[in-house]
């Protein structure tokens, strides 16, 4: 199940999301699961939260993911992270290339232009289209 907030935060807080986001391969609703994350394992974040106890002898709780699991920030559904690795695209892109360069040799040596696809990171569904008629999808 996802949880979907609508986030309403401060320019400035805007603005270091951006700046994050144009410096990093992550996009910024990773970038503020990434800050959720690991907030709950920093001492500044607790001392944060301990002010704004309704009840003094409320104990902050702890998360119950751990500091290694990475999938919980890094995709929006758990359960589907490593599903896809970057290896499984870079085989299928050079399966691509390969049909390209025999659909080259088969219309008389005409180009066939393959599709620029980023492969950093994961994701749980990948779909490369080839113009000259080839549909791939993965996922």
């Amino acid at each position: 199940m996802v949880y979907r907030p609508t986030v309403r935060y401060h320019e400035y807080f805007r603005k270091y999301v951006d700046d994050l986001f144009s410096l990093t391969s992550l996009d910024r609703s990773q970038i503020i699961r990434a800050a959720l994350f690991t907030a709950a394992y920093s001492n500044d974040f607790k001392n944060l939260m301990k002010q704004y106890l309704k009840n003094e002898e409320a104990v902050i709780p702890f998360p119950s993911w751990k500091r290694t699991e990475k999938k919980y920030w890094l995709e929006m559904n758990p359960e589907t992270y490593g599903e896809i690795s970057t290896a499984d695209v870079e085989k299928v892109l050079e399966q691509e290339k390969a049909v390209a360069r025999i659909q080259k040799t088969a219309e008389g040596g005409r180009d066939v232009p393959t599709p620029a696809v980023d492969t950093k990171g994961t994701s749980k569904k990948i779909e490369v289209k080839n113009k000259g008629g080839i549909v791939l999808s993965l996922g």
